[in-house]
């Protein structure tokens, strides 16, 4: 009878361990998708820093009075003569925007695009190591549940 019981109590902490192993599979998919929302956050943003520095670039090589297009978002766009090639305004965030040279917000954006690049390599690392444990994890699970199946 004790050895009958002994199996059934290891069944049972097999079948627990198995539950806790699906638990964390579920969690690690979880904080990968989450990883992978803010990984392409942090690709927009990149994408959009460093249109703008290309923007301003663009902008520095146009005389006073030449016309462009200003974007007003969602793919529409008004002429407008440029009045000044040498300043823009930048948002500093809390509604607060300054007067800038191009050159001082073109150093400040790339500022930015350095902490933003250095997340994205913290993200890329964070996502690849949850694959590395999902992909050790997932063929342990498949393989004890079918051995459960085979008990």
């Amino acid at each position: 009878m004790a050895d009958g019981f002994q199996s059934m109590t290891g069944a049972a902490d097999g079948r627990a361990e198995l539950r806790e192993k699906l638990m964390q599979m579920e969690h690690l998919k979880g904080q990968a998708e989450a990883a992978t929302q803010q990984l392409e956050l942090v690709m927009k943003t990149l994408i959009e820093m460093s249109t703008t520095k290309e923007a301003l670039l663009e902008m520095g090589r146009l005389k006073p009075g030449s016309e462009t297009l200003v974007p007003l978002g969602s793919g529409v766009y008004v002429k407008a003569a440029v009045t000044d090639t040498k300043r823009a305004f930048m948002g500093l965030g809390a509604e607060t925007v300054v007067e800038k040279d191009f050159s001082e917000c073109v150093k400040i954006l790339d500022e930015q695009i350095i902490k933003v690049e250095e997340a994205h390599a913290s993200l890329t690392q964070t996502i690849s190591q949850i694959n590395d444990t999902l992909r050790t994890l997932v063929p342990e699970l498949e393989s004890r549940i079918s051995a459960e199946g085979k008990v």
